[in-house]
């Protein structure tokens, strides 16, 4: 018997980004756009640094940067790029977990599997003025499928 499951992508009556709901959160008294669509990949990789056990710190960065670039339109990633590397404004890095966990929520139909951010000591984070960088286990998502109800019987 052949089994066949189609997963096609939506063609061109697919909604377009101005009738789609849109993404935006506010940071240092900025709002900051995001496409309001994302690769899978992006939410992968964003996962990916967060479950490798001998990850770098560094790697771990790079992931949050490459989904910052990603998800932003062009012109908020510029702007929030200078914005967190501003001397005058002071970015926690606990901040920057915050939106990035916020975004994978929204992107991947708001279905996290992650618990509350913490720092790579374990401990809750700060946050102002904390420069710990997060766990990356925050930032593993993941779509649940919806569960049946539990039925039980005795018997009958």
């Amino acid at each position: 018997m052949k089994r066949f499951m189609e997963f096609d992508l939506p063609g061109t009556d697919a909604p377009t980004a101005d009738t789609e709901e849109v993404i935006e959160f506010k940071l240092a008294g900025q709002i900051f756009q995001c496409r309001p669509e994302v690769p899978a990949g992006l939410l992968l990789d964003l996962a990916s640094a967060g479950t490798k056990s001998n990850g770098s710190q560094s790697a771990t960065i790079e992931a949050l940067l490459g989904f910052f670039r990603g998800a932003l339109l062009e012109e908020s990633y510029a702007r929030f790029e200078a914005a967190i590397r501003d001397p005058k404004i002071v970015v926690p890095m606990s901040k920057i977990s915050d939106i990035a966990g916020w975004l994978a929520e929204v992107y991947s139909d708001d279905r996290p599997t992650g618990g509350n951010s913490v720092s790579t000591s374990g401990s809750p984070s700060s946050g102002v003025g904390s420069t710990e960088v997060p766990s990356p286990g925050v930032l593993m998502y993941s779509r649940s499928e919806p569960t049946e109800p539990s039925t039980t019987s005795n018997g009958g």
